[in-house]
């Protein structure tokens, strides 16, 4: 794939860049950063660099990154796009692994291509994922082995570069779309003129189709050197057996007789600004986006590292002023914000702007440099920089708590980025010790300084975005608007700090507990409350500071008249956005940030519910906050306007959009037409009621006899258990005992085609559909899933592989249990629209051949090394414990145990073929497909 080239915008503990600060003391602010020091770092004679870490968090889980300091940038005129096609060809064919030969291995060995084996290009780098569970010692070796050949023996066979040309063509053909277009028409702006806006990862048509063969090969041989890549392994590993393999497999790796330069190609600051108008017939939301550029400083100092943390605190503290905008009455935009982060070229940017209702532009402008202009001269409040370094502490505590439970995927990033830019790697408690000390001498007025220094009045972009049959803006109409947003007084910004603490005024007398059983199978305990509430209890230690849950009960929307569905439908969001007992969602937002806790309300089509995640020690509150949500929604007539608002213009745009028009299309006839099923219609947006929504709501929440609440993670279960009874034993009983009510909501029957056209983009999608019903069961369920992910190994291998009609196909199952049993069966990909016909006829010819011959031993050896070592995987997370619970609760009524074994014995090629003819029904046959229009 390639690394979108739009703006990268790096925000986080481990992605900080820039300079010094006068809150730190002089004599250290120039220190050295203190690399992490349980990497083992290396160069090779040939000048190839690794780095290796052991990381035990998961048993036998490895991760290696090959990373290669090339890209794009380096093709010449006749190359572009080249420096993509070889990571394709990467997968085609290496010295120890011809062809296929090398997916087939990784496949057998539960490595899924896509989701685990990928690799992207951008700019200046290419880059290699190979994630592995070990089996046995071997493995590591052979996985050593295919980033060995990687690096320098991608055979790079004519007939597999002939293959891989239709392949890379429908990646290409994925990106065609508005986005595209307005990028098409703003890079060169974008990147100043240089040689960026030329290069785009993806490259030429003319490229793609007709390079020589020559070509590609003397780009591997001239790039794909030693002293241009690096090795990062990080895992469950012996490090000192791991480097002396590296060593004995990277040695030989040569440099070219004539190795060319590897220029570090830059982005110049022009020191100028600069306009542009781009208008497309898609484009239903005018937009103005800013972006002002400045040198990068990458992080190798402690104020450099300091100034990357006041850029956090900087785009907090701003969108928090945005936020506070959104929630008045009216607000002038949609959408706005800003953020500060990295770019392209050796450049940082400031990057934000609005996005508006149409002919509100200058309105929702203007609002944006004011207040913009407004923190620039008078700076941000002590109180404001407070809340946001809680914002930004939370975070660290979080990451300091669970340091010995972070992954191996969250270092390989870090070294990457060391071996790319220089950055220093730093480990968790060197990072965290830093950014607490910074944090607090950290003062409002370098931060301040900060801001006015990034928002300049030079190397800015502005960029207006708008429907085509507009009139458009000028550069000096919008140079107006600024300059008299300048001169206009700024009220003193009044901040609405919060005052209480306490998210509610009296706490509950509570219930109490009247059952207690233990259910080993599952490592749980399961409570029965006074008022009917389930409460499953799962302790583990998969994380330090992770506590997730999720109540739910029967019922949701299926309960609500056809009158009130509308209204039902977008309750639990009304809510969401309006907050509850005193607390607005403003304030409830604020606070949950601060205290990195999340708790929200739902209601779909058969449950309604909350769930959330936070700290263990922030239990108490979350509860807290289950109990607002339950018994004291709050109602906003204002927050419910701008709501609206945003709802009926997202309607309106999608309705110019082409994937969006196929979407609801897609959605429409998946669901027979029921207005349940359809997207929303503009015309009927006036019967959501704000009371209405709210009556729906109470009723839904006010009685919670029927709920089951299930709680994962690192908490004490003796204080869980007191406070389950005190507040999830005080809501309100009714004892009705709802079950989901049957509407008779099926499928379509029968054979339906219907072709969309949209848009004038050389594209089509296809959709493929199989519906029925059945007699639910977890054996079914688990037939039908292996079969859909055998028929997309077939898919990826013609469709892809043999006929190159096609880069990504998804093969999926979707089936609900209440209140009656149903399927569906759907295949979507993109490709050129004359090859529709040609491919739905493969598609359908694989499913044919699996219900005629079945799948081969080879499928079903894929398929179950893949879901042995996906699951042992996922049973590392707490969010997939929570949701196999709650799966196996909603079905079953009582969890059982995760028995991979016994679950893959009764997977076989028999069973399987019998899957495929019982449920892959051609009476039962749905096709919808997305054409341009002719020109």
């Amino acid at each position: 794939m390639i690394l979108k080239k739009s703006l990268r915008i790096l925000i986080g503990l481990f992605a900080l860049t820039a300079s010094a600060t006068h809150s730190i003391a002089q004599e250290n602010r120039n220190a050295l950063l203190p690399v992490d020091p349980s990497l083992r770092f290396g160069r090779l004679s040939n000048g190839f660099t690794y780095y290796i870490k052991r990381n035990t968090v998961q048993e036998n889980k490895v991760i290696i990154y090959l990373i290669n300091k090339v890209g794009s940038i380096l093709e010449n005129e006749k190359q572009r796009g080249l420096a993509h096609f070889l990571e394709h060809m990467a997968f085609n064919g290496t010295a120890h692994y011809p062809k296929n030969e090398l997916l087939n291995y990784l496949q057998k060995s539960g490595v899924r291509f896509g989701a685990d084996l990928n690799a992207f290009t951008g700019f200046n780098v290419t880059e290699y994922q190979l994630p592995i569970l070990l089996k046995d010692s071997k493995q590591i070796h052979d996985a050593l082995q295919v980033t060995r050949d990687w690096a320098q023996s991608v055979t790079l066979d004519d007939e597999e570069i002939e293959k891989e040309r239709g392949v890379i063509m429908s990646e290409k053909r994925l990106h065609k779309g508005l986005e595209q277009r307005i990028e098409d028409k703003t890079d060169s702006l974008t990147y100043n003129g240089s040689l960026y806006g030329d290069r785009a990862p993806i490259g030429l048509e003319e490229v793609i189709l007709h390079s020589d063969h020559k070509e590609i090969r003397d780009f591997y041989h001239d790039w794909y050197r030693p002293d241009l890549q690096a090795l990062v392994i990080v895992g469950d590993i012996d490090v000192n057996q791991v480097e002396k393999e590296i060593k004995s497999l990277f040695s030989d790796l040569k440099m070219p007789g004539q190795p060319k330069l590897r220029k570090e190609i830059g982005i110049p600051l022009l020191g100028k600004n600069q306009f542009l108008v781009v208008t497309d017939p898609e484009i239903k939301q005018p937009a103005m986006d800013v972006t002002i550029k400045f040198p990068r400083l990458v992080v190798k100092t402690k104020s450099d590292y300091i100034e990357g943390l006041s850029r956090n605190l900087i785009s907090i503290m701003s969108n928090d002023r945005f936020n506070e905008i959104m929630q008045l009455p009216n607000p002038p935009f949609l959408s706005a914000g800003v953020q500060i982060g990295g770019f392209e070229g050796g450049l940082d940017i400031l990057t934000g702007g609005v996005t508006t209702k149409p002919g509100e532009l200058e309105t929702g402008a203007r609002a944006w440099w004011h207040e913009m202009l407004r923190m620039k001269v008078q700076g941000f409040t002590k109180t404001e920089l407070s809340r946001a370094k809680e914002v930004i502490l939370a975070g660290l505590d979080n990451q300091y708590k669970d340091r010995d439970k972070l992954g191996a995927d969250v270092f390989v990033a870090k070294y990457g980025d060391q071996f790319l830019t220089g950055a220093t790697a730093m480990d968790i408690e060197a990072e965290t010790k830093l950014a607490k000390s910074a944090l607090d001498t950290l003062g409002v007025t370098y931060v301040n300084d900060l801001f006015k220094k990034y928002l300049k009045d030079t190397d800015r972009d502005i960029i207006i975005k708008e429907e085509s049959n507009q009139t458009t803006v000028s550069e000096s109409e919008v140079t107006r608007w600024i300059n008299e947003e300048a001169s206009k007084p700024f009220k003193p910004y009044e901040d609405k700090a919060l005052q209480r603490t306490a998210l509610i005024d009296n706490k509950p007398l509570g219930g109490q507990i009247v059952n207690e059983r233990s259910l080993p199978d599952v490592g749980a305990t399961e409570l029965k409350l006074s008022n009917g509430i389930r409460v499953l209890l799962k302790p583990t230690k998969i994380k330090n500071d992770q506590l997730l849950f999720n109540g739910y009960s029967k019922g949701g929307l299926s309960q609500v008249s056809d009158a009130n569905f509308y209204s039902g439908n977008l309750a639990a969001t009304i809510v969401g956005a309006s907050g509850a007992g005193n607390w607005s969602a403003l304030e409830l937002n604020r606070w949950m940030e601060r205290n990195n806790t999340n708790v929200s309300p739902y209601i779909d089509d058969n449950y309604q519910g909350i769930a959330g995640s936070g700290e263990p020690s922030k239990l108490e509150e979350m509860m807290q906050l289950i109990t607002l949500y339950f018994t004291n929604p709050r109602r906003d007539p204002i927050a419910f306007n701008n709501l609206m608002q945003q709802v009926k213009s997202s309607i309106e745009s999608n309705a110019s959009i082409p994937q969006a028009i196929f979407s609801d299309t897609v959605k429409t006839i998946l669901g027979d037409h029921q207005f349940r099923k359809s997207p929303m219609p503009l015309q009927r947006i006036d019967e959501v009621n704000l009371d209405r929504a709210l009556e729906v709501y109470r009723d839904r929440f006010k009685d919670a006899s029927g709920f089951t609440f299930t709680f994962v993670g690192n908490f004490d279960i003796v204080s869980l258990k007191k406070l389950a009874a005190q507040y999830l034993g005080s809501l309100p009983a009714l004892n009705r005992q709802e079950e989901v009510k049957d509407l008779h909501l099926f499928y379509p029957t029968g054979r339906i085609a219907r072709k969309v056209i949209a848009g004038s983009e050389l594209r089509a999608t296809v959709v493929l559909g199989y519906p029925g019903r059945f007699d639910f069961s977890i054996e079914s369920n688990r037939q039908m899933d292996a079969i859909a992910k055998i028929l997309e190994f077939h898919l990826i291998s013609h469709l892809r592989e043999d006929e190159g009609g096609i880069y990504t196909v998804n093969s999926s199952l979707h089936s609900v249990q209440y209140p009656t049993g149903q399927y569906l069966y759907t295949i979507n990909f993109d490709c050129d629209p004359e090859n529709v016909e040609s491919l739905i006829l493969s598609a359908n010819s694989e499913i044919a051949s699996l219900k005629s011959n079945g799948p081969t031993d080879d499928d079903v050896e894929k398929f179950k090394a893949e879901y042995r070592a996906f699951m042992v995987q996922a049973f590392n997370d707490n969010g997939i414990w929570l949701d196999y619970l709650t799966n196996q609760l909603q079905i079953k009524g009582e969890p059982g145990p995760v028995d991979i074994s016994a679950r893959l014995k009764l997977i076989t090629k028999e069973s399987l073929q019998a899957t495929a003819q019982k449920y892959f029904n051609s009476n039962n046959y749905v096709r919808i497909i997305l054409l341009p229009k002719i020109k």
